[in-house]
């Protein structure tokens, strides 16, 4: 069994892809099947675009099949005095595929998100926390975050599916 742990390239956009969609599905959200096409070349646009800019990504793979997978994303913000670099990164579309949970794959890829966010000299991370990933993140030092203005959200356009 070869098992691998690297940051993607774009070499591996197809991987990203599957891994957004497989993510998706996971949350109970999975891209409607008329529009797959379409929504594959739109994610893979997207990553094309973003991947080594604000985005990174890193993936664990066992003899060449996506183990684990989660996404950086940076983000540039005026100043605040709890942001004072002006830059914070956010976790997304953590993953580990379910015949490979509980080896260590998802930690693995935390702690490479986490150590790249402090060579990018980030002021924090932030994530939002399922309940099986909870007790990860908080062994990696995540707290709850309850901000005074709790935040909100319009919707300005239908949900797919």
């Amino acid at each position: 069994m070869n098992i691998t742990g690297r940051f993607a390239t774009h070499a591996d956009l197809d991987k990203l892809v599957q891994g957004r969609l497989d993510f998706n599905k996971a949350l109970g959200t999975p891209a409607p099947e008329s529009r797959l096409d379409e929504i594959r070349r739109d994610i893979h646009a997207f990553y094309q675009m973003r991947l080594g800019q604000d985005i990174h990504c890193y993936l664990v793979e066992v003899d060449d099949e996506v183990a684990a997978i989660g996404f950086l994303q940076a983000h540039v913000v005026a100043y605040h005095p709890g942001c004072p670099t002006q830059r914070f990164a956010r976790i997304t579309n953590m993953l580990c595929y379910e015949k490979y949970r509980m080896r260590g794959f998802a930690r693995k890829t935390m702690e490479a998100l986490i150590a790249l966010a402090k060579d990018m000299d980030f002021d924090y991370i932030t994530l939002d926390a399922s309940v099986m990933g909870r007790h990860l993140y908080e062994s990696l030092g995540f707290v709850d975050y309850v901000p005074v203005d709790p935040p909100m959200h319009l919707r300005l356009r239908k949900k797919d599916g």
